[in-house]
């Protein structure tokens, strides 16, 4: 079982110490979700090095390149911004990363790439995930990628400020798709390729524009004697020109009919020419009004795929019917039904006619021209069923894949079983059996899964739709911002109500709860949460009961209603232990434990997360176990067993650095700072709040930033510096105020008044206190009683003094 589930334990800001309010049981904000890494300057995981490798065979573009480095040295004290514009196949991408390594220098804390899709046959990537893949290249996990997208662009912007970083955004369809992903500081530069102007970028964001025009008949032979230089020395000048003109001067042609001509080395090229006019004339028939420019490369697309072999043939337009433009050789190899041998030999023939790149060892993609023109050939030429069965065989191969993935990344007890039917004959998925290669998989295949999700639901692969994200919940969980997967978990929740298959509905919209409790929408969480519970109980699968009513109740204590979480832990608990799932039944006890604290109930709040941390310590999840501790830590501060209450922190600490989770680490620094205090330690619980709000601040933490900031401000109170109090308990309640998280602002608010009555400012801080009460209003737990009383009291008229 996974400690760093979304739905394990309570979310940051339900802890007890948040509960009681007391001045010296302060915010004690815990994430729980993820790993990120800090490290000084550098970036955590070194200077990214993104982009494609160099071009070959380029020729020219002197003016081209010049225009650029204008860009360049005209850049002072704002971000630039380059868009390189042009037809299809007139060579852009080449031209960019061509750019790109001649100026790498310059940009000495490295170069991020994305293809944008923007004219792919699929949806164009989402500034959404390209913000999310440009910060995992950052080296920020998936947890401490903020959740909106304005929130990620905010954080890519920080990342970047100070450093020269290249960023080149590829294929762009809109300025609406790139300004999100466009750096915010000097230094920088945005190196952009599209079809379109993007006028907007001009207007707004004072863009440059680097028009690329087809290659001149000179330029162009130019290109054709470098590409078959060594393979056809003999050829006419005269002839190289005319295969030149029918290519129309765009690189991605030139470079077919040159390959085309190097395979037939003992054809002569007018005979190779006429045959490109025959396809020319098919094309100009049968296009609409493209120009010329698109029937010229069409034309040669089909000049070079009708001399394939046929079984190469074949492959090409069944890779039109992948559900992404990248493709590894397994992948290939069941999409095809054939052994990987067979098909690496078929794929080495796609990637010799260049109707194919291949970017890494057994890894391959189209040129979104190519895969267009694939999937035109598989509508044409392959039969409808074969076609059925090609889509049938590479979906099965992800799933079956992906759930080797999750047993070996997420192993866990008391996730909801998904029971698979048998791959199809000749598809072999993966077996990934150590923990790095199922790693390195679901993070080179993230994009194919996605769009294996959405292909699954619009070929009416149903079954494979719904459980394609149930099977992977476990992985990307840990390793996704929680929108990464949101859509695909509705189109999947719809296949499994099309097919009506209740368990696969309650597990989506339990998954879909969870989203919606990560970002405060109570409501829409609760009802997620009652409806699996309902589509469990149809098919009497209780432990899908038990797990939902447990999500249930970590949604009430979201929105700090104890009351009706503890029943509900409490219905799930005895669920959960009726079946003897342990690894389910401790996680409940926990969170049963951290809402008795809530209520008061301090010695049942203990005895139930010690069982809980023994029963984990017996089945060896060591995460988990610092988490329970973490909980534990709080319930015996408030017991006054400060002495047990800082073995069990320092456990949890000792364990999250050994996993090396930053974020479970800093959890641990802000509840081992609110013990400090409490310990009259004020100056060692400075160093760790300030530790914890160093890594919530580089990776955009806040709930974490504004726990570490009010105790940093408690310390400072102890230490009678109540300026530096009050200037972070300011910055904690800011961050709360923007969350819009009413308790955590409450809490803050009154620290916050304390420290302005330190100082003598009376009025300022009635005024905190009384916005505090006007927010505790709808709160009624004892602790929260408690607190509104402590706040009445010191509101009493009253001269305050510096101490």
């Amino acid at each position: 079982m996974s400690g760093d589930d979304e739905e394990d334990l309570a979310p940051a800001g339900t802890t007890h110490s948040e509960m009681s309010g007391s001045a010296h049981n302060v915010v004690q904000v815990r994430d729980i979700y993820g790993d990120v890494h800090v490290q000084g300057r550098d970036f955590p995981h070194g200077h990214p090095r993104q982009l494609p490798g160099r071009v070959r065979h380029f020729i020219n573009r002197t003016a081209e390149l010049g225009r650029m480095d204008d860009v360049l040295d005209a850049a002072h004290d704002t971000p630039a911004v380059c868009v390189v514009t042009g037809t299809a196949g007139v060579g852009k991408t080449s031209l960019a990363v061509h750019w790109a390594h001649l100026v790498e220098h310059r940009f000495p804390d490295g170069q991020l790439y994305i293809n944008l899709r923007g004219h792919d046959p699929g949806q164009p990537v989402e500034p959404d995930a390209a913000l999310d893949q440009f910060l995992r290249g950052l080296g920020v996990t998936a947890k401490g990628v903020p959740a909106d997208v304005q929130a990620k662009a905010a954080l890519f912007r920080s990342l970047l400020a100070g450093r020269r970083v290249l960023v080149l955004l590829d294929n762009a369809i809109s300025p609406e798709q790139v300004r999100p992903l466009l750096p915010g500081t000097s230094g920088c530069l945005a190196l952009i390729t599209s079809r379109s102007q993007l006028s907007g970028l001009s207007i707004r964001e004072g863009a440059w524009s680097v028009p690329v025009h087809v290659l001149d008949p000179a330029d162009s032979t130019a290109l054709l004697r470098e590409v078959m230089a060594g393979h056809r020395s003999a050829d006419d000048p005269a002839d190289l020109t005319e295969l030149a003109r029918l290519c129309a001067g765009l690189p991605l042609a030139l470079r077919i009919a040159a390959d085309r001509a190097i395979t037939h080395p003992w054809a002569r090229l007018t005979d190779l020419m006429a045959d490109l006019r025959d396809e020319s004339g098919l094309w100009t028939a049968l296009s609409t009004a493209d120009g010329d420019e698109s029937g010229a490369v069409r034309a040669v697309f089909a000049w070079s795929y009708r001399a394939l072999t046929a079984d190469a043939a074949r492959l090409f337009r069944l890779l039109g019917l992948h559900p992404g433009a990248q493709f590894s050789l397994p992948a290939s190899a069941a999409l095809a039904g054939l052994d990987n041998s067979t098909t690496r030999g078929l794929l080495d023939g796609l990637v010799a006619n260049h109707l194919i790149d291949q970017i890494a060892s057994d890894r391959y993609q189209f040129h979104d021209l190519l895969r267009a023109y694939a999937l035109d050939q598989a509508r044409l030429d392959e039969p409808p069923d074969q076609q059925v069965s090609a889509t049938r065989r590479v979906l099965s191969w992800y799933l079956h894949t992906a759930d080797s993935a999750r047993r070996v990344l997420a192993p866990s007890l008391h996730r909801m079983p998904i029971q698979l039917t048998a791959a199809p004959e000749g598809v072999a998925p993966l077996v990934l059996a150590d923990h790095q290669r199922a790693a390195d998989w679901y993070e080179t295949e993230r994009a194919n899964l996605l769009d294996a999700t959405m292909s699954a639901a619009r070929t009416g692969n149903l079954v494979m739709a719904w459980q394609l994200p149930a099977v992977l919940a476990a992985i990307y969980d840990n390793r996704d911002s929680g929108r990464t997967w949101a859509d695909a978990e509705k189109v999947a929740l719809e296949a499994a109500r099309q097919v009506q298959d209740s368990y696969g509905e309650g597990v989506l919209l339990d998954r879909i709860g969870i989203k919606h409790r990560a970002q405060r929408d109570i409501g829409a969480a609760a009802n997620c949460f009652d409806a699996a519970i309902a589509a469990f109980r149809a098919v009497g699968d209780r432990l899908g009961v038990a797990r939902s009513m447990h999500n249930l109740g970590l949604t009430h204590l979201v929105d700090h209603q104890p009351v009706a979480a503890l029943s509900t832990f409490e219905e799930s608990l005895a669920i959960a232990s009726e079946l003897g799932n342990r690894p389910m039944a401790s996680v409940i006890e926990v969170n049963l434990g951290v809402t008795l604290s809530h209520l008061g109930e301090l010695t049942a709040a203990d005895r139930h997360i010690t069982s809980a941390v023994a029963a984990v310590r017996e089945f060896g999840d060591e995460t988990l176990e610092a988490r329970a501790l973490l909980e534990l830590c709080a319930v015996q501060q408030e017991l006054g067993e400060l002495d047990l209450a800082h073995e069990s922190i320092q456990r949890a600490l000792s364990v999250a650095r050994a996993h090396t989770s930053l974020p479970l680490e800093s959890g641990c620094l802000v509840a081992l700072g609110t013990l400090q205090i409490a310990m009259n330690e004020p100056e060692q619980a400075l160093e760790s709040s300030q530790r914890a709000a160093a890594i919530a601040r580089r990776f955009g933490n806040r709930t974490i930033e504004a726990g570490a900031f009010d105790v940093t401000g408690l310390a400072y109170r102890e230490l009678h510096r109540y300026d530096d109090a009050i200037a972070f308990h300011l910055a904690a309640v800011r961050m709360h105020r923007d969350r819009e998280t009413d308790w955590e602002l409450a809490v803050s608010l009154d620290h916050l008044a304390a420290a302005l009555d330190s100082t003598g400012r009376t009025d300022e801080a009635r005024e905190r206190w009384s916005e505090a009460l006007t927010l505790l209003t709808r709160f009624t737990w004892p602790a929260a009683n408690a607190l509104k009383d402590r706040i009445d009291r010191h509101r009493g008229p009253r001269t305050s003094k510096r101490s």
